[in-house]
C-alpha cells in the first residue's frame, strides 16, 4: 500500500490540532480538499483514522498506530530533503579531479587542504595523470576537473587560467653547467639527460624544443616520477628538466639546479572542465576556489587568472 506524504502531513496535523478546518487553514489548502484525501486514505486502508464530531476529531486506534508511523516517515522525509538540498548548494558531495604531476607536486597540497577545511563535507577524487589522458577524461565525462600543461591541445573543452611554473634543469653539484646561472637549453643537448614518461607534457616539451634546433636528446633513461628523475641525477646519471617547485624543497649536497633560460620555460598550466555552468555545485565550488575566483583566494592564484 502506497502513502502520500502530503496526506499523511495533514493527518498528522489533523491529529495534532484536532481539527480538519484547522490543518486546512495550516496548509493552506480548502477544508473539503483535506476531507476528501483524508476519507480516500481511509478507503485504501478498510478502516476509519479518525472519529469526527462537532467538536472535532481524533484518532481511532488505527488512526493512532498510523499516526505514530506517519510522524517516523514525515521526520525522515524532512532530513533527507534536508540533506539532499546540502548537495544542490554545493555543502556536501564529491568532485573528480585529475591533475598532471607538475600540479600534484607543487600546488595542489596546500590548495586543497584549504579547501577542504573549509568544505569538510566535501570529498574529493584525485588522480595523477598525464596532460592529453586528462583532457581526453575530461571531455568523455569520466572527470568534473582536469588541470594540465597548455601544451596539449584541450579540444573543446572550457579552460581557465591556473596556474604558472618555470623550468629547471637539475643536475649534481659540480657539473659543467652549474655555473652559477642561467642555463641556455641549447648548452644542455651536450650532456645525457634523464627524461620523464612518454606521453608526459613536459617531456613532449622538451623534444619539441630539440627538434627546433634540429637536435636530439640524448636521452639514457625514462622515469615515471619527479622522484624518480631526481634520484637518477642525484647517482649522476645524467641531467634533467623540472619545474621549480618540484626542485627547490629538494636541493641537497647532491643536487642542485639553474633556470633554462629559454622564454618556452615559462609554461602555463589550465584547468579545464566540459561546461563550467553545467557543472554540479560543489564542482563550481572548487573550479573557483582553484581559479582564484571564489572567496579566499590566495595572491597567486588571482594572479594566475588576471
Amino acid at each position: 500500500m502506497r502513502f502520500n506524504l502530503t496526506t499523511l502531513r495533514l493527518f498528522v496535523t489533523a491529529v495534532q490540532d484536532g481539527s480538519i478546518m484547522a490543518a486546512a487553514s495550516r496548509h493552506n489548502t480548502a477544508p473539503s480538499a483535506v476531507s476528501r484525501r483524508l476519507s480516500d486514505m481511509e478507503h485504501h486502508l478498510g478502516a476509519p483514522v479518525l472519529y469526527r464530531s462537532r467538536g472535532g476529531v481524533r484518532p481511532t486506534p488505527a488512526g493512532e498506530a498510523l499516526y505514530r508511523h506517519a510522524l517516523n516517515l514525515l521526520r525522515l522525509s524532512d532530513r533527507m530533503e534536508a540533506e539532499l538540498s546540502e548537495f544542490g548548494a554545493g555543502v556536501r558531495g564529491h568532485v573528480r579531479v585529475a591533475a598532471n604531476t607538475s600540479c600534484v607536486t607543487q600546488f595542489l597540497p596546500e590548495e586543497l587542504a584549504a579547501f577542504l577545511k573549509d568544505n569538510p563535507e566535501i570529498r574529493i577524487d584525485l588522480t595523477e595523470g598525464i596532460s592529453s589522458a586528462i583532457v581526453q577524461d575530461v571531455a568523455d565525462g569520466h572527470l568534473d576537473i582536469g588541470l594540465f600543461s597548455e601544451a596539449v591541445d584541450p579540444g573543446g573543452l572550457e579552460t581557465f587560467p591556473y596556474r604558472t611554473d618555470h623550468l629547471m634543469v637539475v643536475m649534481p653539484p659540480g657539473h659543467e653547467l652549474d655555473r652559477g646561472r642561467a642555463v641556455a637549453f641549447e648548452e644542455v643537448l651536450d650532456y645525457p639527460v634523464i627524461g620523464l614518461q612518454t606521453g608526459s607534457s613536459l617531456y613532449d616539451r622538451v623534444q619539441a624544443a630539440a627538434r627546433d634546433l634540429g637536435a636530439m636528446l640524448d636521452c639514457r633513461l625514462q622515469v615515471a616520477s619527479f622522484d624518480g628523475l631526481r634520484g637518477m641525477v642525484e647517482s649522476g646519471l645524467g641531467v634533467g628538466f623540472l619545474p621549480e617547485g618540484a626542485v627547490t624543497p629538494f636541493l641537497n649536497d647532491r643536487l642542485t639546479a639553474h633556470p633554462l633560460s629559454d622564454a618556452w620555460a615559462h609554461r602555463r598550466l589550465l584547468l579545464g572542465v566540459r561546461e563550467a555552468a553545467a557543472l554540479p555545485a560543489v564542482a563550481q565550488k572548487l573550479l573557483m576556489h582553484l581559479t582564484g575566483t571564489g572567496p579566499g583566494a590566495t595572491a597567486a592564484q588571482a594572479a594566475a587568472a588576471d
